[in-house]
């Protein structure tokens, strides 16, 4: 049994399982899309009446359908099929080929299976020269030889079928094969409106290939046609029917109308296998509206049993509070030891992520401002906006930047904040994404801020135990320190928090973005960007886990701390600073176009 629990499975991914799943996936529901295939209108070769899309393939239709749901990281969707539906509402078992997956609803747009009627030639022209719908097909074989042939099943509704057929063609043929008898009444409509009736058995269908020249009729007549109107028996298919949903009298899935809800609770049904009103932009408008009624019946389920997040205005706020009231000031005041500490990170990240004179860009995590800086030279006359958490960073950003035209910052959280449009070419970050309470949400809105096709990059740190410079102090410190601290879960926000190539990639999957890339930049890092030995001393004390292991340490205990730091470091003492190996991810990605 798969762990994950989809709000809704949708069986079938035709134009109603599609506009289905986005409606849904739009409503933010966690959906899993099913298409088994092969296309119940395989051999027709365009769609029509579908607004924006007549002409439009059957297999176009769906790749842009696909391509679209493709923006919602909540859509998941599977060339499967579903094998079996067992459970309830709320707690279905959806069964397919290699697993089971949990589903809060599950909607049925499987479409209905043609049967072929036992003519010769009629299996082979089926979709080519014999269609159901005059809508889908009669523009282009207009003025030409038609024909409809009327089953008994027909026989209410043939003479109104038949008349309406006169409004494309001039020539029209009813083919009855004595299935019923037709009223006196009917027969004059017939004639009134130009139609002739054959009411002898069909031999054969007879033209070559896939074409359509004549129906052979029993008693030797050959009648000469092009196209000819028929509605086979259908059936639903293997899954439907082991469900046990009510059926009509036609065979169709009994729907609630408002709901769109089958007899079994939970088990909602749009298309074509509810109706014998068939057509692409019939069953798309049935899958919407069937959306938006299980969206809002499972919206209120969920909302009132508390399952549903309660909104938090601040996820954050430790992160702010931390980065407001103590590291912030702390990395002011080490600014330049840092910058130039951390500079060739920036500058790697930058060069990966391709930004160009022009470039809009968004420069998350800005702190005291240098990259913003460095970002504004390479982007002019491009704009580069600076975010940020911490007030007194951003206040030595603005002072820095104070003849930088085209750039500008904003205190606020990259998670929440409400970007205008989506304006930005590129969405930067050096060590600023690793902090957020819930970095698929921050990312997913981020991803609102770049433009389609817009790219993101940043550069992360991999794990605590490749990167000495945050590990030597800290192991030289712990024989003095009151007790050692806690290494960070996996996960955890926190520097450390993207060390997993697989949750980087994700994470970042799950907030829509496409053409992933998370690459090992192994580097050497000078600490305090070339400074001395002490200033390296005073880095390691102020900044990283050191810091906040030794905070509240008396003076005594600090300097035995300072003094082990310093052995540690002698040995890695070079003329340009004490150096050590650094262990990054440079991570790029794309959000789709």
């Amino acid at each position: 049994m798969a762990n994950q629990i989809y709000d809704v499975v949708i069986a079938g991914g035709g134009p109603g399982g599609l506009s289905a799943a986005l409606a849904l996936g739009r409503a933010r529901k966690r959906v899993l899309l099913c298409d088994a295939g092969p296309r119940r209108n395989a051999a027709a070769q365009h769609i029509h009446n579908f607004v924006t899309r007549d002409g439009t393939s059957p297999d176009e239709l769906r790749q842009i359908g696909r391509a679209q749901l493709a923006t919602y990281p909540n859509v998941e969707a599977r060339d499967v099929g579903v094998e079996s539906i067992a459970g309830r509402s709320g707690a279905f078992h959806v069964g397919l080929p290699s697993e089971t997956v949990e589903a809060r609803r599950v909607v049925l747009c499987t479409g209905m299976i043609d049967e072929m009627l036992p003519i010769d030639g009629f299996r082979e022209r089926w979709g080519h020269a014999i269609f159901q719908c005059p809508y889908c097909h009669g523009w282009e074989a207009r003025d030409r030889r038609w024909g409809y042939l009327a089953r008994e099943p027909d026989a209410r509704m043939f003479l109104q079928f038949a008349l309406q057929l006169r409004g494309w063609t001039a020539e029209v043929v009813v083919f009855t094969s004595s299935a019923f008898d037709v009223a006196l009444e009917a027969r004059e409509q017939l004639r009134a409106a130009g139609i002739r009736l054959e009411t002898a058995p069909i031999a054969r269908l007879a033209g070559r290939e896939h074409r359509l020249e004549a129906v052979e009729l029993a008693n030797g007549t050959a009648v000469p046609c092009d196209v000819l109107f028929a509605h086979p028996p259908q059936r639903q298919v293997d899954l439907v029917r082991a469900l046990g949903v009510e059926l009509d009298d036609d065979g169709y899935v009994r729907i609630d109308p408002m709901k769109r809800e089958t007899s079994v609770a939970g088990v909602y049904a749009a298309g074509d296998l509810t109706t014998r009103m068939q057509g692409a932009i019939v069953a798309a408008a049935a899958g919407a509206q069937t959306a938006a009624m299980l969206n809002h019946e499972l919206t209120a389920e969920l909302a009132t049993s508390g399952a549903l997040p309660i909104s938090d205005p601040q996820p954050n706020r430790d992160q702010a509070s931390y980065w407001n009231e103590q590291a912030g000031p702390r990395w002011v005041a080490m600014q330049r030891d840092l910058d130039a500490q951390l500079e060739p990170f920036g500058v790697a990240a930058a060069g990966k992520l391709g930004i160009v004179s022009g470039h809009r860009v968004l420069d998350v995590g800005c702190g005291a401002g240098a990259t913003s800086v460095m970002l504004a030279e390479r982007a002019r006359p491009g704009q580069v906006v600076g975010i940020d958490i911490s007030g007194p960073l951003l206040a030595r950003a603005r002072q820095r930047a104070e003849a930088t035209e085209n750039l500008r910052f904003e205190q606020a959280d990259a998670q929440t904040f409400a970007f205008s449009g989506a304006s930005y070419d590129a969405v930067f970050s050096r060590f600023g994404v690793m902090f957020f309470a819930d970095p698929i949400a921050a990312f997913s809105n981020l991803r609102t801020a770049l433009r389609p096709g817009g790219r993101l990059g940043f550069v992360c740190w991999r794990a605590l135990c490749d990167n000495p410079s945050f590990v030597l102090p800290l192991a030289a410190a712990l024989p003095h320190l009151p007790e050692a601290p806690q290494p960070p879960e996996p996960g955890v926000p926190g520097p450390f928090a993207f060390a997993d190539e697989d949750r980087v990639r994700g994470i970042l999957d799950r907030a829509g973005y496409v053409d992933i890339e998370v690459v090992p930049h192994d580097t050497e890092l000078v600490l305090a960007g070339g400074g001395d030995l002490e200033a390296a001393v005073d880095l390691a004390m102020q900044i990283g886990p050191l810091a906040r292991a030794a905070s509240g340490l008396a003076e005594a205990t600090r300097a035995r701390v300072r003094a082990a730091v310093r052995d540690a470091f002698l040995p890695h003492h070079k003329p340009s600073g004490v150096t050590l190996p650094a262990a990054t991810w440079i991570v790029t990605a794309r959000r789709a176009s």
